[in-house]
């Protein structure tokens, strides 16, 4: 009976992946490959399938927009020009800015005023702790891969602050605090990149805020997702192994001419090319939909 069902499985697992590659090799446009050659689609096939039949499917399923809107509003010329680079229509898109976060500005100010009267001697780190897609890649459990993330980030001279993923429930990670005395922060993340000094991550869209804020960013792709959004932005350091996350980590947090050339490299961008607060964002949203 084990071999009947093991058997069965294995031709379920065959015809599955036989439907797979029927199906991208008639729409290409949803299939994307990782650096370990493995196939991902961006829906089940079904879905994908159904999309395309009923003539609702996005341009680039790839791109979070899809493209099929009428207009689309971003955040940033940078935003626009990954999304054209990506085959959505540049006609479509309105620039609109960031809606203000008085908290993040307030914060801002402290920062600017506390580096102005004293010697800041700690380093803060935000740590943005990547949700439980475990490929066992690198790791076999999100559990082995918090305590990984935690005991590389957590060094003398640095302030290490954890903002968890919005679908980790809070309860499971009170291991964290209670074994490595680390904070988890509950503040929103984009309040806590406007405090940080270095923003770690993986593949996350919060890298475009950090951006927004000129900080200094390691993205560790544990996914080996292979994603270009950020290949040709060298304020954005992308890794794909532990050693190389190690390496560039210790070099940020312990030479400071290092980081700061880095930070110095956002002067070769317009000064809002990676966005800007605009008061008047309702304002403009409306004009468009009216």
């Amino acid at each position: 009976m084990i071999v009947y069902l093991l058997f069965v499985q294995k031709i379920l697992t065959l015809l599955n992946s036989f439907w797979k590659r029927f199906f991208c090799f008639f729409f290409p446009k949803w299939k994307h490959r990782t650096t370990e050659d493995i196939l991902l689609i961006r829906q089940p096939v079904s879905v994908a399938l159904a999309m395309e039949i009923l003539g609702c499917a996005p341009q680039n399923p790839w791109v979070y927009i899809g493209g099929n809107a009428t207009a689309i509003l971003v955040d940033s010329e940078f935003a626009k020009d990954y999304y054209v680079r990506s085959g959505i229509d540049e006609r479509k898109i309105r620039i609109v800015g960031n809606i203000p976060n008085e908290h993040s500005k307030k914060l801002i100010m402290e920062h600017a005023v506390s580096c102005n009267n004293k010697v800041v001697s700690e380093k803060k780190v935000l740590c943005s702790l990547p949700p439980d897609m475990i490929d066992r890649l690198l790791f076999t459990s999100h559990r082995e891969m918090t305590e990984y993330w935690i005991k590389s980030l957590k060094k003398p001279g640095v302030n290490l602050i954890v903002s968890l993923h919005p679908r980790l429930p809070r309860n499971d990670f009170s291991f964290v605090e209670k074994k490595y005395n680390i904070q988890i922060s509950e503040i929103p993340i984009n309040e806590l990149i406007a405090e940080c000094d270095i923003f770690v991550a993986c593949i996350s869209a919060t890298i475009r805020t950090a951006l927004a804020y000129k900080k200094v960013v390691l993205n560790f792709d544990m996914f080996k997702f292979n994603y270009s959004d950020y290949n040709n932005i060298p304020m954005v350091l992308t890794v794909t192994t532990k050693e190389d996350f190690l390496r560039h980590y210790d070099q940020l947090i312990n030479d400071d001419k290092y980081i700061n050339e880095l930070k110095g490299l956002y002067n070769n961008y317009p000064a809002k090319y990676f966005g800007f607060n605009n008061d008047g964002i309702v304002r403009n949203i409306y004009s468009l939909l009216s």
